[in-house]
């Protein structure tokens, strides 16, 4: 009682029972959920939901790729306004992508836990017009001014943040993320207790750790807590975890009491699924190759690096690095690696996260590295997309905020013939014939005529790799396997010019015409034409697009799948693709979060055979959907792709045509110097 009467003497000496301002209500969503904050979907499958990145913890809505025009709303607990003097409304926003809006509004006639779209809401204010209260986009985080609530103090009130798109293609959905919101203000008596209950996650596996977090605000602190978790075990503490050995729904209770002795309950239903261990068969072939969008990109440079030299383990990294560890491909190209010219982040890579258990699974070193410079973020020095400006993101070669954004990188178990290497990195777009070079939908002479999107100086200089595309020959036990790694551009983000879409498809037709061998091709050093005939490859990468879903232009993918010298019916299968949109017949084979097949490991028809191979998406009761989630960023927002490789036998016949090192040192040095001699041809 001593405490408690102190409280009061010093809420009375201040002439209120004033608080500090962030106490009247304040909402960080650093519980690692919506915390007090409850979303309701009117329409659409995208829900407003809970996620981080780097220190940021916020709640997130994206329109882009839902079923629908999405309109969901994101609201408070009920406000005891007419408690409150001087009662100020403050958030924070992030914002990118154009498409839809974000209002605030407030209601007084809202119950709560019901269709918002039925209440009275007066909007307080809007992006569309009140740009300088929000975020102006490029992922730029942004706090409001303080707005004024005491026209609003005549009743409870709930404050309601509504985003709506205008449609589900890109430019359509913009993305919004709230960070913080609080209301300020002085309390003129003390409000009712608060309480609520955060269960991370919602829906848990047998022996898997649970986070359990009280929230309690108003009335008289300090709080005590009573927790009853439906297994027999209870607890004191406000925050603490706690593993179920059994299957079943649970109820937990949670009673909140203050220093005045009342209390409030609440309670929640956990459900607790039996756990089955996920199992990634062992290596059947010659080698296991894997592609991996690894999502190790930062939004500053030197980001990426500073997070993988820290004392403090990266959570993202470390998910990644399991992945690996579990999998075990021998070969893995790693795309969305910020690049580093000395390689030290590869370096604090493998020595902070691969050599190091992530979670009791075995270590894995790659002692053979290849990596080099990618386009992204590399100046053009033109205004590529047309906007006015020079210097953004766009009007780099790729895009990219800083040189080596969104990298990529290859590691493996085997010898690198560095001698053989080719890469494409500066080959031009416009050398390529037939390219679908964009063109200017606006009718600037009013004739019905169209032009080019880039300028002729523009054309001279663009590079048709948004980051590189490269041959890396391996030595795998004495045969050579040339790895084919890119990372074409995302088939939107573009208008009616459809540059991307167009850049994409190029992209990706350059593999078809290598492995063709068409001589139109150049590599870096200035030698000419494309794989050697009969050559064994596997492509690999990020492609950014789909044969059968999606929005890339005329259809690239299937350029691949129809060539003679690809196994294009090699289509890996994942349970947590499937359950993560299981209306979808292609679910079964997609390979990112957001509902599509993207990443690839084709490998050629000549001297390789699949044996097995798979997507790393363990369903949702599996041990390791720990590491994936279903659509969620907790390693990456793509999926792990892997196959595992017989290299064929070679005949004494075929030895002297193969490029696998077979053949006598005389015959392969008259061949060499043959090739090279047919495929110089310079610019």
């Amino acid at each position: 009682m001593e405490l408690r009467r102190f409280f009061l003497a010093i809420m009375v000496y201040c002439g209120t029972i004033a608080v500090q301002a962030d106490d009247v209500f304040f909402e960080d969503f650093s519980s690692g959920s919506l915390g007090q904050m409850a979303e309701y979907s009117v329409s659409s499958d995208a829900d407003w939901e809970y996620s981080s990145f780097d220190n940021d913890h916020f709640a997130k809505m994206n329109g882009f790729g839902a079923d629908m025009a999405s309109d969901d709303w994101l609201m408070t607990p009920e406000l005891a306004l007419p408690s409150i003097e001087n009662a100020e409304l403050i958030f924070t926003t992030i914002n990118n992508f154009d498409g839809g809006d974000l209002e605030v509004l407030i209601s007084h006639d809202y119950s709560g836990n019901s269709d918002p779209s039925i209440a009275t809401w007066e909007t307080l204010v809007s992006a569309s017009a009140n740009n300088d209260q929000f975020s102006s986009g490029g992922y730029a985080k942004h706090t409001s001014s303080a707005i004024s609530l005491q026209s609003y103090v005549s009743a409870p009130a709930y404050i309601a943040f509504r985003y709506t798109s205008t449609g589900t293609d890109a430019g359509e959905g913009a993305l919004w993320e709230v960070v913080d919101v609080k209301v300020t203000g002085d309390i003129k008596t003390a409000l009712p207790l608060n309480a609520a209950l955060s269960i991370t996650p919602e829906s848990a596996l047998t022996t898997q750790a649970v986070q359990f977090e009280a929230i309690a605000s108003n009335g008289v602190p300090p709080y005590t807590y009573a927790w009853t978790l439906g297994d027999g075990i209870e607890s004191n503490e406000s925050s603490f975890l706690h593993a179920y050995q059994n299957a079943g729904t649970y109820p937990v209770v949670l009673v909140v009491s203050d220093s005045e002795g009342t209390q409030v309950q609440v309670e929640k239903q956990l459900t607790v699924i039996a756990m089955v261990e996920t199992v990634i068969p062992t290596v059947s072939g010659d080698f296991r190759v894997a592609t991996f969008n690894a999502y190790l990109n930062r939004n500053e440079e030197g980001g990426l690096l500073a997070d993988l030299i820290a004392t403090e383990v990266d959570p993202q990294a470390s998910a990644v690095a399991e992945i690996l560890q579990r999998v075990r491909p021998e070969v893995v190209l790693l795309n969305e690696f910020d690049y580093v010219q000395d390689g030290s982040a590869v370096a604090a890579f493998q020595n902070n996260y691969l050599k190091v258990s992530q979670t009791g699974a075995e270590v894995i070193e790659y002692p053979y590295v290849y990596l080099a410079e990618s386009n992204t973020g590399i100046q053009s020095g033109f205004d590529l997309n047309n906007d006015g400006h020079t210097g953004t993101a766009d009007d780099a070669f790729g895009f990219g905020e800083f040189p080596g954004q969104y990298g990529m990188v290859l590691l493996s178990h085997f010898p690198i013939l560095n001698e053989r290497v080719r890469t494409f990195q500066k080959f031009l777009w416009k050398d390529m014939p037939g390219a679908l070079l964009p063109e200017d939908p606006a009718d600037a002479d009013g004739d019905g005529s169209t032009s080019s999107w880039y300028s002729d100086d523009e054309l001279a200089a663009f590079r048709l790799s948004s980051k590189s595309h490269w041959d890396i020959p391996l030595d795998i036990n004495g045969q050579t396997v040339h790895i084919l790694a890119s990372h074409p551009t995302p088939p939107v983000f573009d208008g009616d010019e459809d540059r991307n879409g167009r850049r994409n498809h190029d992209e990706i037709r350059f593999w078809a015409d290598y492995i063709a061998n068409e001589d139109y091709i150049y590599d870096d050093h200035g030698e000419s034409g494309g794989l050697m005939p009969g050559s064994a490859f596997v492509i690999l990468g990020d492609l950014n697009a789909s044969p059968v879903e999606g929005d890339a232009t005329n259809n690239p993918m299937a350029m691949l799948f129809d060539s003679d010298a690809v196994q294009g019916n090699f289509a890996p299968e994942s349970p947590g693709g499937q359950e993560n949109d299981p209306g979808n017949v292609h679910s079964i084979h997609h390979t990112a979060g957001w509902k599509m097949r993207a990443d690839y490991v084709l490998p050629s028809v000549a001297k390789l055979q699949v044996t097995q191979g798979a997507v790393f998406w363990p369903a949702s009761n599996e041990s390791l959907h720990r590491l994936t989630g279903l659509n969620e960023v907790i390693s990456s927002d793509h999926r792990l792709v892997w196959a595992d490789l017989k290299i064929a036998e070679v005949s004494d016949d075929e030895a002297s045509d193969s490029d696998s090192g077979s053949a006598s040192p005389l015959m392969l040095l008259g061949l060499a110097g043959l090739w090279a001699c047919l495929r110089r041809r310079r610019r």
